[in-house]
């Protein structure tokens, strides 16, 4: 489906503003694209944005960064949040217990320790997530070690892995086919609550 941002021509698709490109599965659209140079911490505060968002730095702990596009994180999620109507894309790792990352569509992230992650597409880990709850489409680890310790991964449709579980770790559970609780679904809550939550905060 096109959106506000796009029209078709004769034999091609053509941006009717500027912007960057947001094509999350559902939509083709140009947003806008919010570049936040540096960490988003207390002094800067929870970000929001309508359209894209870039962060050079890492999302700390307690801190929430949300975008009703994409969201580019170039560093770490350290026990913060990160929410996005499209994809996400951390370049490092989400690490901590009360880290959370919520994707309406594909998520990707190098690695992950005791985190939450959560994409209504898929969710690729390049390296390895240990003692995680990951939740998605499809999931993969292929990757790297593509290690999968501990923890509990729920797919829809697959989960590909190099290897999971070992010997001293953790109980590992792998749940293919998921049709009762659907990452989607979940996904698409969870922002909706989220997006109900921050109207009322502006009142």
């Amino acid at each position: 489906a096109f959106a506000p941002g796009m029209r078709r021509d004769i034999e091609a698709c053509v941006a009717t503003r500027a912007g960057v490109l947001l094509a999350d599965g559902r939509r083709l659209d140009v947003v806008d694209l919010y570049e936040h140079r540096g960490d988003v911490d207390l002094a800067s505060g929870n970000l929001h944005s309508r359209g894209s968002l870039r962060i050079d730095g890492s999302v700390h702990e307690g801190m929430l960064a949300t975008a009703s596009g994409d969201v580019q994180v170039r560093g770490d999620v350290l026990d913060g949040e990160v929410m996005a109507g499209g994809s996400v894309v951390v370049q490092n790792g989400v690490l901590g217990p009360h880290a959370r990352v919520v994707a309406l569509g594909s998520l990707h992230c190098r690695h992950a320790t005791a985190a939450r992650l959560s994409a209504g597409q898929d969710l690729f880990v390049a390296d390895q997530a240990a003692h995680c709850r990951l939740s998605a489409r499809r999931i993969e680890l292929r990757s790297g070690r593509g290690a999968l310790l501990g923890g509990e991964a729920r797919a829809r449709e697959s989960i590909v892995v190099r290897s999971a579980g070992s010997a001293g770790a953790a109980a590992t559970t792998l749940i293919a086919g998921d049709v009762v609780d659907s990452a989607a679904d979940v996904v698409r809550a969870t922002w909706q609550d989220e997006l109900l939550r921050q109207r009322a905060a502006r009142g």
